[in-house]
């Protein structure tokens, strides 16, 4: 043999490899990766409550930085750190790694197979609302099973359209959880949000509305994109408005950037890449927010206005542009790989080590400081991760490959294997050829370093001096995903190395006095009195691997039979879990806090007993439309199910059906794992079953058990499949065979949607003279909203509350309708449905009161509060629901008073006149764009009052043509009478029903007069209150260099009390109906500093030291 024709015959067979390993040989959909929204978007769905934190082991950490007061919404936003699901593939947000910047939301659209966006009707799609769809084509395939393919048109539809549905999730404003989306058999699309089932959702051209059940509209249009060679496709929708009824508006800003996928190629050039969102800016309706950016060095750039950039600073401005406060974020270092490869943004990872918040002044506070562990051994692209059975980057970061099945011959060795055969040609160097004959172990490089990640906040130095220090341990684990199926015991510490992240140990709290408390934390499972569950000297661990690790499968045909297709267990990242992105590995059922002192004397403790998690395979099975007789082959129409054991743990488990170890040529076929993912039930995360408190001497003190929604609250199941075909005919022994002899590997996934809700809490408090129980019940209607709630005691009468809403209100009519009845028409059509319509309470069976809640629709199609009514007759029975009569009116019980009437409301849609139980009408007059009131007036009507200290635009009902100045009794203004006298006119006084005027006033110089509709008050430099009645019905006030402030106008027998404010930061003086001014005074850092009281002497101060932390 020539030296070129060995090496042909070497380049040859390392091409025939190559391309069966990294080619798809098979009819099926065309990849089962899924398709997940940038960091970006990410950073919202990361875990942030205590609970899911305490179950997982992780520590959460959240710092508030602005809450964004606009009209009728409160935006928050905060800083949020969680490292527990941060692996070597994990990007950095604009922050740092870990940490998210919660302002806005998001909705993200997780693409399984295919885009669900691209679906026409649900007739595509049968089998994702069929849970037997399988069962039925077989079923109905057997009643045909010599006449046609029924079967196999079904799958080639499942192959050939969608075969899973998408994954859907929105977090926003302290909402978040799960997207039911749906489109039905005209195409039209439906969305239910779980567990916020009271919400709506709407399908718009660029993105989402949602409604809350305030009517407060949420609208999702700034739209995050992944691009690659095939085209672009949507994967997540940023908040960019957020519209009230009251008027208030709110808009977030952002700017495009580049974020680039890095899971495959080697040439940045070919990489797929996001067109995701920064936020930049958030405009609300009294100030405006602005997030500064710089560059990082960390992800792929180019020097470009897209690059992908660090923020860097936060402020937050009032409509003059005036700065209130901000946060410079100290992020200039990076974490970085054990074993860096490749560029700075394969292996840099931005850090946040401080966050400093300054004033306007440009005063800082000390900052927070950061400290972190970390442990990162590859890059975060796969550039180092070269394996010979390649499946993509993410297959166990968010799901498992595409095969689950191998073939083992009868002493349970998987095979075949590659077999390298050297020979050496007479006169030439000796040449291997590997060849594909049976099995040889292939150990993925990533699979050690990976299992060591993790990424810990080990200590907090606080603004105001103190700090707090974190420990962590491995996580280990004695269930398997169903909770049932259990390791060995000499498992139980063996295994803890091979899971990624770490769970806190202790932490340590030091105030800024240097007073020390330490709480440790520990992860066992506890016996009846409360003690650890050992094997021999071994504490067994209450974890649960909801994430196993398992065999991967990758396809090939063996080279001596180009027509059958093989399946070869590789071992690429099989030794560790399949942790999601957002999720963790390990759950932890019972978890136990002891509270220490600083020389270690143990305070008590708690133990926390968590609704144990669990995940559930894929249903898999292997269809067969043939049965084989020697190399003969006959219709058949079999569908076998495929049993799993301890999801790929058991390497020797073998399963003995007879056609499906026919496939194999007589070997025993192994199910290595499941074709489709895990699902994990996440409504049981955070779930606390039981509570106990233990004192000191471990005695119990407390104990609290919680009953929630039976069935995990399951309300729906979406379904999908995977399909992969085989074709199975022995063309060498038949080149045309009578008719397609197939075989589908199938598996059938879930996605399920439901609530949990706390059903009972009984708390039992033990004391040395006798113990006490509290029992909480809850009831909820069908949109999650709570119907009542109750509360018994020791003596077992239970005082209970009975909640009625809107959506209760039944209409025997929808003609002829009275103002409420059509007010609640409204609120419906709205969905402000949130608010209880009717409240009732009761003790045993006794009513003892309740509220009702009348409303009104305003001419520009605003519902506002109407009346208050009260029920204050006790009586035996029920209040009966508000309904819609035949007439059109609203019938109600009618031993409900009125109690409280909104007579009128301003342009804002605040309250300005109000009448209360005693009968007494209150006016308001708010300013600051709406934004506070600034005057109650009792005993007087909106139109009889006037009022202005000069701080804004709006002048209060007076006319006057100068411009404010700044000298001023209250707030930052007052008025020059020399700019321009000031009137009012259209005043109904009379000799009988006098006016009073009122106000401060001062010379710029030497002494004055102020004349005041004729009537002179003299006056000097120092500020001096002016009080006068008027009976006539026009008013003029005058002088020469004379500065007044608090201006009021009410009748005589009406009493008012003014505010003046510093917007965004708080109130500046209050001047009650005597004209006494109490001042509040502000520091640098617009912190309270002051309160000083009419002659300036001090009645509070605040002062704000901060200690130096260790």
């Amino acid at each position: 043999m020539k030296l070129n024709s060995i090496l042909f015959l070497k380049f040859s067979l390392s091409l025939l490899l190559f391309l069966l390993f990294e080619t798809e040989i098979v009819v099926g959909q065309t990849s089962f990766v899924e398709v997940e929204p940038s960091v970006n978007a990410q950073q919202f769905l990361s875990p942030h409550s205590s609970e899911n934190s305490l179950q997982t082991g992780q520590f959460s950490f959240n710092i508030p930085l602005f809450n964004l007061e606009s009209q009728g919404v409160d935006v928050p936003v905060l800083l949020s750190f969680n490292g527990g699901s941060v692996s070597n593939e994990s990007e950095a947000s604009h922050i740092g790694l870990g940490w998210s910047l919660m302002a806005g939301g998001v909705i993200t659209q997780v693409i399984r197979d295919k885009n669900d966006e691209n679906t026409t009707t649900s007739n595509n799609i049968p089998w994702q609302n069929q849970q037997n769809y399988l069962q039925a084509k077989w079923q109905e395939q057997e009643m045909n099973i010599y006449t046609n393919n029924l079967f196999d048109q079904a799958m080639s539809q499942v192959i050939g359209f969608d075969g899973e549905p998408d994954i859907f999730k929105y977090s926003f404003q302290g909402y978040s959880g799960n997207i039911k989306y749906l489109k039905n058999s005209s195409g039209d699309v439906s969305g239910t949000l779980y567990p916020d089932k009271s919400f709506k959702i709407e399908k718009l051209q660029e993105g989402f509305k949602i409604v809350t059940n305030d009517a407060v509209e949420y609208l999702f249009t700034a739209k995050e994109v992944l691009v690659s060679g095939s085209g672009q496709i949507s994967t997540s929708w940023f908040l960019k408005e957020i519209r009230t009824l009251q008027g208030g508006n709110v808009i977030f800003h952002y700017v495009d950037e580049y974020s680039y996928n890095l899971s495959d190629k080697i040439s940045a050039s070919s990489y797929s890449h996001y067109i995701s969102k920064r936020l930049s800016r958030i405009d609300y309706d009294y100030g405006y927010v602005v997030l500064s950016s710089s560059i990082r060095n960390d992800m792929y750039f180019n020097g470009g206005s897209s690059d992908a950039k660090r923020i860097v600073n936060v402020e937050m401005f009032n409509n003059e542009g005036l700065l209130i406060k901000g946060f410079e974020f100290g992020n200039t270092s990076y974490f970085s790989n054990a074993d860096p490869t490749g560029s700075n943004f394969h292996n840099l990872r931005l850090k946040l080590d401080s966050v400093k918040e300054y004033g306007p002044n440009g005063f800082f506070k000390p900052p927070y400081v950061f400290t972190y562990d970390s442990y990162f051994g590859l890059a975060k692209t796969s550039t180092a991760q070269i394996n010979n059975f390649p499946l993509p980057k993410t297959s166990w970061a968010t799901n498992p490959g595409s095969l689950a099945v191998v073939d083992r011959d009868l002493n349970g060795n998987v095979s075949p294997r590659i077999q390298i055969t050297c020979i050496s040609p007479p006169g030439y160097p000796q040449v291997c050829i590997p060849s594909i004959i049976g099995f040889e172990t292939f150990q993925d490089p990533s699979a050690g370093s990976t299992l060591s990640d993790f990424l810990c906040l080990t200590k907090v130095v606080f603004p105001t001096g103190g700090y707090e220090t974190y420990s962590y341990s491995r996580h280990d684990y004695s269930f398997y995903p169903n909770s049932t199926d259990t390791i060995s015991p000499n498992e139980y510490f063996s295994q803890n190395s091979s899971i990624r992240g770490k769970r806190l140990q202790n932490k340590i709290i030091v105030d800024n006095t240097g007073n020390v408390q330490i709480v440790e934390y520990q992860y066992f499972l506890h016996d009846n009195n409360y003690g650890l569950v050992r094997e021999g000297t071994k504490a067994i661990s209450s974890g649960v691997l909801v994430n196993p690790a398992v065999l991967s499968t990758t396809m090939y045909k063996p080279t001596s039979e180009l027509s059958t297709a093989r399946l070869h267990a590789s071992r690429h990242a099989t030794n560790e879990p399949q942790n999601g992105q957002m999720g963790s590995a390990v759950y932890y059922s019972e978890v136990e806090e002891v509270y220490r002192t600083g020389l270690g004397l143990t305070n008590g403790k708690n133990i926390y007993f968590f609704e144990k998690m669990y995940s559930i395979p894929a249903e898999n099975y292997v269809y067969l439309n043939y049965s084989r007789d020697g190399s003969y082959f006959t219709k058949d129409n079999r569908l076998i199910s495929l049993p799993n054991t301890k999801y790929g743990k058991e390497d020797g488990y073998q399963y003995l059906d007879p056609l499906v170890a026919g496939l194999s040529d007589q070997y025993f076929t192994y199910l290595a794992y499941p074709l489709g993912r895990f699902y994990l039930s996440e409504l049981r995360a955070g779930r606390i079953l039981k509570e106990v408190t233990l004192n000191s001497n471990g005695n119990v003190v407390r104990e609290i058990l919680n009953e929630y929604t039976p069935a995990d609250g399951l309300e729906s199941t979406i379904y999908g499949l995977l399909v992969k075909k085989f074709d199975d005919n022995d063309y060498s022994a038949n080149p045309n065979p009578s008719f397609e002899v197939n075989r589908y590997l199938i598996s059938k996934t879930k996605v399920s949607f439901g609530t949990v809700r706390l059903l009972k809490k009984t708390i039992t408090d033990y004391h040395p003279t006798g113990t006490l129980i509290k029992e909480n019940a809850f009831t909820y209607n069908p949109l999650n909203l709570l119907k009542s709630s109750s509360i018994s005691g020791s003596e077992g009468v239970p005082f209970s509350t009975h909640y009625n809403y809107v959506n209760d209100v039944l209409f025997e009519t929808q003609s002829g309708l009275s103002d409420q009845a059509l007010s609640i028409k409204a609120m419906k059509e709205l969905n402000m449905i949130g608010t209880p319509l009717q409240t009732s309470f009761k003790k045993g069976t006794i009513l003892t009161g309740g509220n009702y809640s009348s409303y009104k629709l305003l001419p520009n199609g605003i519902v506002v509060a109407d009346t208050v009514f009260s029920l204050e007759v006790p009586s035996v029975g029920n209040v009966a629901i508000p309904f819609v009569n035949n007439t059109g009116q609203v019938e109600r019980n009618s031993n409900f008073q009125e109690q409280k009437v909104f007579i009128s409301y301003d342009e804002n849609i605040n309250p300005e006149q109000i009448i209360g139980t005693e009968g007494i009408l209150k006016s308001i007059i708010w300013g600051y764009v709406g934004q506070y009131p600034i005057a109650e007036i009792s005993n007087a009507e909106i139109n009889q009052v006037s009022y202005s200290s000069f701080e804004t635009t709006d002048k209060g009902g007076w006319s006057y043509s100068g411009a404010p100045i700044t000298t001023y009794k209250t707030g930052k203004k007052g008025y020059n009478l020399s700019s321009g006298s000031v009137t009012k006119t259209g005043i109904s006084a009379s000799s009988s029903s006098p006016y009073r005027v009122g106000f401060w006033a001062k010379t710029v110089s030497g002494t004055g007069s102020v004349n005041v509709g004729g009537q002179s008050e003299s006056l000097t430099t120092v500020w001096k209150w002016v009080e006068k009645n008027i009976t006539t019905t026009s008013l003029t006030i005058s002088g020469s260099n004379i500065i007044i402030d608090e201006l009021r106008l009410h009748p005589e027998d009406a009493m008012m009390t003014s505010y003046t404010y510093k917007p965004l930061v708080g109130m500046t003086s209050r001047t009650d109906p005597r004209g006494y001014t109490v001042t509040y005074v502000y520091d640098t850092a617009n912190r309270l500093q002051t309160v000083k009281d009419e002659d300036g002497n001090i009645l509070e101060h605040y002062e704000y030291n901060y200690a130096t932390g260790n």
